[in-house]
């Protein structure tokens, strides 16, 4: 009796102890899955919500996503090409958060739509057809001296006499191997070149023709001088009386082609004073039209 007491003893004194080491398990978070699952016999791998681990799922064909009961996909995922196909307006990107090599996205008519700084595209990233893409007010701008391909460019060099500079230098290059189509050549006087008599001249060609391009002179040195009634004041080379013979408009020329081949060729100004060389300053903007096509 004594050693079945004894037992019993011994009996609750580890059942206190367990009691007294038992923790209050902390209860698991409980997420309603609705329909996530898997169809019979279909490789899985684990879905996790809020796990610190990666985790995978994995579809033999194409991964479908729903907004509604199967009524507007808005997520499609390839099983094999990596592919995503979005609805309109489910992407939006910060600067630097997508990067695309040539032939990755093709685009149709209204899918893509970029503000101002969303997107920079580098030479034969972006492929378009006709209507792919529409512009509003605004959405491109191009600076003065950046050259474009098959689209028109416009650039300047601005000049300044000085007995010291010399009065002529190199306004534009075209490089060995390109083809330009020049379309206008103008200049903008915005210091007089004053001179006795006013014999000064301003002409712009190139080796060929020293003056196939601008030929000013005297008055026409002026930023008060207009090429016509209303014309705006100090501008020169809309009138064929100041346009070389390359862009003579009264002799049938519309545009004026460069294809130099062995070396570059440079269109020149040359600023000069026939009477004693008594010219002491004047200054101009010197502009050119032109579309590159190779």
């Amino acid at each position: 009796m004594k050693t079945k007491l004894r037992a019993g003893f011994v009996l609750l004194a580890l059942l206190a102890l367990l009691a007294g080491c038992r923790k209050t398990p902390t209860p698991e978070p409980t997420f309603d899955l609705g329909d996530i699952g898997s169809r019979a016999g279909s490789p899985r791998e684990r879905i996790c919500i809020s796990c610190a681990d990666d985790s995978y799922m994995r579809h033999a064909g194409t991964l479908y996503f729903y907004s509604d009961n199967l009524a507007t996909q808005t997520l499609a995922l390839g099983g094999s090409s990596g592919d995503v196909t979005l609805a309109t307006g489910d992407l939006a990107l910060t600067a630097g958060d997508l990067t695309l090599a040539a032939g990755d996205t093709t685009l149709t008519a209204g899918n893509l739509v970029v503000t101002a700084g969303d997107a920079t595209v580098t030479a034969g990233d972006l492929t378009m057809t006709a209507g792919d893409i529409d512009l509003t007010a605004g959405n491109i701008t191009a600076a003065i001296g950046v050259e474009h391909l098959m689209f028109p460019t416009v650039a300047s060099t601005s000049i300044t006499y000085t007995a010291a500079a010399g009065g002529t230098g190199a306004a534009f290059t075209v490089g060995d191997g390109e083809i330009w189509l020049v379309h206008a050549v103008f200049a903008q006087i915005t210091t007089d070149f004053d001179c006795t008599g006013d014999d000064a001249t301003l002409v712009v060609g190139d080796g060929n023709d020293a003056d196939g391009f601008l030929v000013l002179a005297d008055a026409e040195l002026q930023t008060s001088d207009t090429e016509g009634t209303g014309w705006a004041a100090g501008w020169q080379g809309q009138v064929p009386a100041t346009q070389g013979a390359y862009l003579d408009a009264a002799a049938g020329g519309r545009a004026f082609v460069y294809a130099p081949s062995g070396a570059d060729e440079t269109i020149d100004w040359l600023v000069d004073e026939a009477s004693g060389e008594t010219l002491s300053a004047g200054a101009a903007t010197i502009y050119i039209v032109y579309t590159r096509i190779q």
